[in-house]
This record gives structure tokens, C-alpha cells and sequence, in this order.
């Protein structure tokens, strides 16, 4: 979630199911493993998730052009586990 947080930085996260678009969430994604993610959109019990990192990196290795750039994904609200409150 860098900008908004750093590597290893504590956060406080209420425990609900109570979610916004907007509001940055604990989930566990069955891609990424646990992340710390933004609500962007909420459909039904499918939540889209992004990074508040905008940067997109490309960079050629042997080649071939490799593309790095935030995290965006979609999770089931039950793969929630809560809101963050404060960092």
C-alpha cells in the first residue's frame, strides 16, 4: 500500500464486514496470500480491490518486456477480514 503505508508499518484493524468503497481492508486474496488493499468497487459479495501505488514500471530483462505495477484484484466479502482504523 506504499505510499500510504511502508513495509513493516503497524496498523490497527477493526474487525467487520461493514466496508466502503474507499476504505482500506485487510483480505486474503487466494493470489496474493493476506494484503492490505483499497475498496474500489463493491458488487454484490465481490469486492475489487487496488493499490494506492500508481506507478507502472516497465523494464526489458533478456528481451522481453516485464510490466510491474500495484496489486488489483477481486475478493469475496468472507475473505475480509476487517477495515484498517488507523495507521
Amino acid at each position: 500500500m506504499y505510499p500510504t503505508l511502508n513495509d513493516g508499518q503497524t496498523v490497527i484493524v477493526e474487525k467487520t464486514k461493514n466496508i466502503k468503497v474507499g476504505n482500506m481492508v485487510v483480505a486474503n486474496s487466494s493470489e496474493y496470500g493476506v494484503i492490505i488493499k483499497r475498496v474500489s468497487d463493491i458488487k454484490g459479495d465481490k469486492v475489487y480491490l487496488t493499490s494506492d501505488n500508481t506507478n507502472v514500471e516497465n523494464e526489458y530483462r533478456n528481451g522481453v518486456l516485464y510490466q510491474t505495477k500495484g496489486i488489483t484484484t477481486w475478493v469475496n466479502t468472507n475473505d475480509i477480514y476487517g477495515v484498517v482504523v488507523k495507521y
